[in-house]
């Protein structure tokens, strides 16, 4: 594959947003359902998928490779992942005063991750429609004298809202790989001892205040 910035026909210091703009201008007329060739399609969204994401730009503009992250430094993300939604299982069941063991750890585990990616989604279309509506604010301000200072700062406004969102989609994909993880898991939980029955319970203390007259 050629030079994946000129793919996208952008600089090789290009933002975010100009980056996602070069790629939706380019597909709108690539994409084979517009009568676009399906290698050219695909050589476009090779290059937006790594140009977009930080660490896949990063290691093709020092190494020239791009694709997916070596399998073990995708690894070590996917067990951060499932490590910080087994803490915050093992944190619920620390605030109900229950032994971790004694409950199905995949289950809240898999719930606390479910919990993580809801709010990320939500908070992911929050950025979305702040972008958006920055948009339409492009090309309404004008100044007198000078640099255009608050086009400059709703540009960067943009930027910042493709990053967030760039970084959650990213967020939300690894909570779903390690859902899926967890579909191939299963846990042992110990029984919960069972109360003693009332008169058990009476027979039992009385027994011990004997003892220890």
């Amino acid at each position: 594959m050629s030079d994946l910035y000129a793919v996208l026909g952008v600089a090789r210091d290009a933002d975010w947003a100009a980056i996602r703009y070069a790629y939706r201008h380019k597909a709108r007329f690539a994409h084979p359902d517009a009568g676009g060739s399906p290698q050219e399609f695909a050589r476009i969204r090779v290059a937006y998928d790594t140009l977009i994401n930080e660490a896949r730009r990063r290691r093709y503009d020092e190494t020239g490779e791009f694709g997916e992250l070596p399998v073990d430094q995708r690894r070590n993300q996917l067990l951060e992942m499932l490590a910080a939604g087994l803490d915050l299982a093992m944190l619920k069941q620390s605030k109900r005063s229950e032994c971790p063991k004694n409950s199905d750890m995949v289950q809240l585990t898999r719930e606390a991750l479910s919990e993580r990616r809801q709010g990320w989604t939500e908070l992911c279309h929050e950025f979305e429609k702040t972008a958006e509506q920055s948009r339409e604010l492009l090309g309404r301000f004008s100044a007198g004298e000078g640099d255009n200072l608050m086009e400059t700062v709703v540009e960067r406004r943009i930027a910042a809202c493709q990053k967030e969102i760039e970084t959650l989609t990213a967020r939300v994909k690894l909570v779903n790989e390690a859902l899926e993880v967890l579909n191939g898991v299963t846990f042992q939980a110990d029984r919960e001892p069972e109360p003693l029955p009332v008169r058990e319970w009476v027979s039992m203390a009385e027994t011990i205040q004997l003892r220890f007259k």
